[in-house]
């Protein structure tokens, strides 16, 4: 997701936002950000995978 595309505020405040409201449904999000991007992966249970993680760091870095 990109800054002035898909959210108007800095990463990082929709960032917490999005946390936020994950935690009240329930779900856990892991984040992303920088530079005027951020990438979610939103998970149930404990934990999140290191792997998915690396992912989306990736996805990150390619939308830059």
């Amino acid at each position: 997701m990109k800054q002035g595309r898909h959210f108007f505020v800095e990463p990082e405040v929709f960032v917490k936002v999005v946390r936020t409201q994950a935690r009240r449904h329930g779900v856990k999000a892991s984040a992303i950000y920088g530079e005027g991007a951020a990438c979610f992966q939103f998970h149930r249970g404990e934990g999140h995978s290191g792997q998915r993680l690396e992912a989306l760091h990736q996805l990150l870095g390619r939308t830059r």
